[in-house]
């Protein structure tokens, strides 16, 4: 039995309990423990509308272990809870085990077939051992496991006998594999896309409908092939909160923030020591030379704090001072809305800014650079480190410089985000409501 086989067997003892009542309307797939929190709002509005839901986990052999007891509970208040692994019986292990002689044997022969493995050349000189271990990691582990992946997904179908599939992400092998059995059983599916690097993926969706943040995505599945009919402009459902906040007076207060100075917030995103070092640095430097306006520095989630610390010492700047904060473990968006100004590199938190209606600075003076928001408008990019100081007294002072970053803010969420009115959760949830009733329209 192989570690991965194993760890399913596990995964099946805990949730693998298959109900006998096919009941539930909608199937969420999701390929991994993480991430599912953005389509959350979603889920809760189609629950309210009386339609039941099954949530599939796949956990993904060893690699992925599934929920936590914490997140597990959660998702149960959503919809019944199960994992893909639940679904595997010894006919699928069966079938899989005939596959993967079969792929072993297909493997045997590719290695002792000189003339093509000659085929691989590249500016006259051969190749193939470059790509000898991709090949062998398809040929003993991928395939086989893909049997697995198509018969599982088959028997989840022919017992749930769902209407609709509903995914995150179907450019991820599991969903990708489920979302075109799905298809092939017509059962319609739709993706409810997460990501402002949305249009860098290399992949084509495979789902038949496709909900995107802005127009801008739109246009861009367009040219990857999608028929413009597949795609409706939703808007990022799990950015709705970010239009309910409270006041920027409220939430200072609610941190114990000072109401009448200038606050910025530096949000780091985990790089490297030695960029981490140059971007604190600068910071801080500048900082200095902005007498009355207060600094948080928020370390991103998977960062020690206790490096900061050390960072503020070495650069002589004092952490209990009236001009800077270290602050981790808060709410994050709260936070950038009780701010006046975003300092960050290329993290999507910049994006939740835009939303927010706090104005962007990224700092691109160190290796990692902003591929995105300063070209498009969300952001005001510094190139120059030298620059920083005028930069940010611009932001926070010249109110033409304000207003026209406040411009590009706007155009910039035109075309990306479609989240001003707070409806991009009724429209995600409307969009798998009505591909539900066609489908139910053509079973009767």
């Amino acid at each position: 039995m192989t570690i991965e086989r194993f760890t399913e067997s596990i995964i099946r003892i805990k949730h693998g309990v298959i109900s006998k009542n096919a009941n539930a309307k909608v199937i969420i797939f999701l390929h991994s423990n993480k991430q599912w929190h953005v389509i959350e709002p979603v889920l809760e509005h189609i629950g309210k509308c009386g339609v039941k839901l099954l949530i599939i986990i796949q956990s993904h052999g060893f690699l992925n272990f599934g929920l936590s007891k914490k997140e597990y509970e959660y998702l149960q208040d959503l919809g019944e809870v199960r994992s893909f692994e639940s679904y595997q019986n010894k006919a699928i292990y069966k079938l899989m085990t005939g596959e993967r002689k079969l792929f072993k044997n297909l493997w045997k022969e590719i290695l002792s077939d000189d003339e093509f493995q000659k085929t691989f050349l590249l500016d006259n000189v051969n190749v193939w051992k470059a790509f000898h271990d991709s090949f062998w990691f398809y040929y003993s582990i991928q395939f086989p496991r893909l049997v697995k992946y198509i018969e599982t997904g088959k028997r989840i179908l022919k017992i749930e006998k769902p209407e609709a599939v509903v995914f995150i992400g179907d450019g991820p092998v599991p969903s990708r594999t489920f979302s075109t059995v799905a298809e092939k059983f017509q059962v319609p599916t739709i993706l409810i896309s997460h990501g402002i690097y949305f249009p860098t993926k290399i992949y084509i969706p495979t789902c038949k409908h496709v909900a995107v943040w802005g127009p801008k995505f739109k246009d861009y599945m367009i040219l990857k092939g999608l028929d413009k009919q597949q795609i409706t402009v939703t808007g990022a459902p799990n950015y709705d909160a970010l239009t309910k906040l409270g006041s920027k007076e409220e939430l200072r207060r609610e941190f114990g923030f000072p109401i009448d100075r200038h606050i910025i917030t530096f949000a780091t995103q985990g790089f490297s020591e030695q960029i981490t070092r140059k971007l604190i640095y600068e910071v801080l430097r500048n900082m200095k030379e902005l007498k009355g306006v207060l600094l948080i520095i928020k370390p991103h989630p998977r960062e020690n704090p206790k490096s900061y610390s050390n960072f503020l010492r070495e650069f002589n700047a004092d952490i209990f001072s009236d001009e800077i904060i270290l602050l981790h473990g808060v709410n994050t968006s709260k936070l950038i809305k009780a701010s006046d100004l975003l300092l960050t590199v290329h993290s999507t938190i910049a994006l939740e800014a835009n939303v927010i209606g706090t104005q962007v600075v990224t700092l691109n003076f160190t290796e990692e650079k902003d591929p995105f928001y300063s070209k498009e408008g969300g952001a005001v990019g510094v190139e120059n480190p030298e620059a920083l100081k005028d930069i940010i007294y611009k932001a926070l002072y010249d109110e033409k410089f304000k207003e026209r970053m406040s411009i590009g803010r706007n155009k910039f969420l035109q075309k990306y985000c479609f989240n001003e009115d707070g409806g991009a959760t009724e429209r995600a949830a409307d969009l798998v409501m009505q591909v539900m009733e066609k489908s139910q329209r053509k079973k009767n």
